[in-house]
């Protein structure tokens, strides 16, 4: 599963190590997130990204915030299809979504 924002695209991966940094570092847990929290699929986002990029060899050194900003509110459904499609099952990372660059 792959996911583009600002002309790059980057690959996402649902481990257990992403899952726990999520909840770890926001204090929600992965299974309470809806479809309306805005801010919190793009920042799961992050750290399926990470785990992702680590998982292919892909440099990736924004930090969360630094990820937050290039992502821009049109982007968000392309980046929850992503997120919902991985963790879904769906497609076994061969499903592509696209955020305008």
């Amino acid at each position: 599963m792959e996911v583009q924002i600002q002309g790059t695209t980057y690959p996402l991966r649902a481990s257990m190590g992403a899952w726990r940094k999520f909840e770890t570092a926001t204090g929600v847990r992965v299974a309470g997130i809806g479809t309306d929290d805005v801010t919190r699929i793009p920042e799961l986002a992050y750290y399926l990204i990470q785990a992702g990029c680590k998982a292919s060899g892909m440099k990736f050194e924004l930090t969360v915030d630094e990820f937050l900003d290039l992502v821009e509110i049109e982007d968000v459904q392309a980046i929850s299809e992503a997120v919902a499609g991985l963790l879904g099952g769906s497609g076994k990372g061969q499903k592509k979504s696209q955020a305008k660059p």
